[in-house]
């Protein structure tokens, strides 16, 4: 899919830089996707997942090592439900120094991997 982003330039010049801007991006690139899953039980993420939305209140999401996927970013891990979910690490990884996050309702949280733990972006 190709989409037309307009942008309002300074007078004299035209819509159509950004279009090619763009252009050059979708040439570039292709489409943007992104894995995604929605979890009602406990759930360890696989390497390949990239968006999760919990959609069953008190259940567990246990990130990947850390180790394992170096540089990965994960960028959403969202709590769908009316309660609390929480995102735990393997072993004695953790997330910006913690071992469990929880999530309230409505919360997400962006993370990736510095090689050792996670960091949340």
């Amino acid at each position: 899919m190709s989409r037309t982003w307009r942008l309002k330039l300074p007078q004299g010049t035209g819509d159509y830089e950004m279009d090619a801007w763009m252009r050059g991006v979708t040439e570039a690139f292709g489409d943007v996707r992104f894995n995604f899953r929605a979890v009602s039980s406990n759930y360890s993420m696989e390497e390949t997942d990239q968006i999760i939305q919990i959609e069953t209140a008190g259940i567990v999401v246990t990130l990947p090592s850390a180790t394992a996927v170096p540089g990965k970013w994960i960028p959403s891990i969202k709590n769908a439900t009316s309660g609390t979910v929480s995102v735990n690490c393997l072993g004695s990884q953790t997330i910006d120094s913690k071992g469990t996050f929880t999530l309230t309702p409505d919360d997400s949280i962006s993370v990736y991997s510095d090689r050792t733990n996670w960091r949340i972006s």
